[in-house]
C-alpha cells in the first residue's frame, strides 16, 4: 500500500517514527534532526537522492527516506547484540536501507547484500558503489518468479500479497553455494526479509548458519509463506540450536492483527 493512499495513517506513522528516531542513542542530535528535516523535504519535493549522515542516499519511491528512518527505528535494538558487527549478510536488501543502517549504526565493516528486483538492485548499486552486492534471489530453485505489487517494490514476493502486481523473473542461487559467502570465516549477523519465503532461504544456507552469531528473520504469522514463525524456529533450533533471544518490529494488518514479526535468533 502506498504511503499516500491513507494521509491520516501516513502522518500518524511518520510522527511516531520521528519520536522513536529522535530517542535513538549513538547518533548525534544534530544528525537526527537533519535526517527528520530531510525526510519531510523528500516527501514534499521527491528528489531521487538526498545527503544523509555525510553520504548521498538514493531511492526509488517517494517514501524512500521515511522507510530508511523506519529501518533505523525498528532495528536499533540490534546494537545491544552487534555493537561492532564486522560481517553482515542482508538477504532481501531492496535499495540498501538495512545496508545503510548497518554501516552507520552498527558500524559494520562489510555488508553482503542480495536483491533480485532489477530496479531495486540498480538503486542498491548506487547506494553501495557496487560493493558486495548480488542480483540473485536466494532460493532452492535456479529460477524464481517474483510478484511485485503495483507501486510497492518493498513487498516483492514469490507469493501473491496484493491483487494487482507485475511479474519479474530472477535467477535463484543457494547461499551455501556462493563463493564470496563460503570464504567468510564468521558472520556476525544474517538478516533475512523476503516477504514470506524466509524458511526456503534458510534451507539454502545450512552451512552458512554454522558461522553465524545472530540471525534476524522476518517471520510470517498471518500471510502466505513457505514456513511460519513456528516452522522457522523449529528449523533453526534443529539445524544449529538457535533460540529466540529478542523480538523486533511487528507488522500489522489493516484490522490490527499481527501479519509478521522480526525475530532475532542466537545460540
Amino acid at each position: 500500500m502506498s504511503w499516500f493512499n491513507k494521509p491520516g495513517r501516513l502522518i500518524s506513522r511518520s510522527v511516531g517514527y520521528d519520536l522513536d528516531f529522535l530517542q535513538l542513542p549513538h547518533l548525534r542530535l544534530s544528525a537526527k534532526i537533519d535526517f527528520v528535516v530531510k525526510k519531510y523535504f523528500s516527501l514534499i519535493t521527491h528528489p531521487t537522492s538526498v545527503s544523509i549522515m555525510g553520504k548521498k542516499y538514493f531511492y526509488n519511491e517517494r517514501a524512500g527516506v521515511a522507510f530508511l528512518q523506519s529501518v533505523f527505528a525498528d532495528n536499533a535494538f540490534l546494537i545491544n547484540y552487534c555493537p561492532s558487527a564486522k560481517i553482515v549478510i542482508d538477504i532481501g536488501a531492496h535499495t540498501g536501507q538495512f545496508n545503510f543502517f548497518c554501516k552507520h549504526y552498527l558500524k559494520a565493516e562489510n555488508v553482503y547484500s542480495f536483491e533480485p528486483i532489477k530496479q531495486s538492485f540498480k538503486t542498491l548499486s548506487l547506494n553501495t558503489q557496487g560493493k558486495n552486492i548480488f542480483p540473485w534471489a536466494i532460493a532452492l530453485s535456479p529460477s524464481v518468479n517474483l510478484l511485485i505489487p503495483n507501486n510497492n517494490s518493498y513487498m516483492a514476493s514469490v507469493f501473491k500479497l496484493a491483487p494487482v502486481f507485475t511479474l519479474e523473473k530472477a535467477e535463484g542461487k543457494k547461499l551455501d553455494e556462493i563463493r564470496q559467502i563460503n570464504r567468510l570465516s564468521r558472520i556476525d549477523l544474517l538478516k533475512i526479509d523476503t516477504e514470506g519465503s524466509e524458511l526456503e532461504v534458510l534451507k539454502t544456507c545450512q552451512k552458512t548458519l554454522k558461522k553465524a552469531k545472530y540471525v534476524l528473520v522476518e517471520c510470517s504469522l498471518n500471510r502466505p509463506n513457505s514456513g511460519d514463525l513456528t516452522a522457522i524456529s523449529e528449523f533453526l533450533y534443529h539445524t544449529n540450536k538457535f533460540k529466540i533471544i529478542d523480538i523486533g518490529r511487528k507488522y500489522l494488518t489493516k484490522s490490527g492483527s499481527i501479519d509478521a514479526v522480526d525475530i532475532l535468533f542466537s545460540l
